[in-house]
């Protein structure tokens, strides 16, 4: 499992997969840049700079990178197309499934699960 930004700045690792030899499925959670900062107390008091040095914002198409490097490209839109898609993880080859998902919507929905992990601890 990673993110948009951390699968970018290693797609370089793509190049090995032709000597590559088993099963690999990559889960990317792509929210369109560095959704993990937004975390941090910057991103509100800064929120121009915020985006442009924390969450660089990103619009890569990541089926195409697939593509690219003989990956295939899996983007579920439901639950049951995401059980589908890593019901087979034993399959020979490399298969990127993408999962979209929304920054700012992440940080509050972190926080809340954060609150109710606390309210029954």
């Amino acid at each position: 499992m990673t993110g948009d930004l951390a699968l970018l700045h290693d797609a370089n690792g793509f190049l090995s997969l032709p000597k590559f030899k088993g099963s690999l499925t990559i889960v990317l959670v792509n929210n369109r840049g560095g959704g993990i900062f937004e975390t941090l107390p910057v991103a509100q008091r800064e929120p121009a700079i915020f985006e442009e040095c924390f969450a660089t914002p990103q619009a890569v198409d990541f089926s195409e990178l697939a593509t690219c490097h003989g990956v295939e490209h899996l983007k579920p839109s439901s639950w049951e197309e995401f059980e589908a898609a890593m019901s087979d993880l034993s399959a020979a080859g490399v298969r990127l499934v993408e999962l979209a998902a929304d920054r700012k919507q992440d940080v509050s929905l972190r926080a809340d699960l954060l609150a109710e992990a606390g309210a029954t601890a």
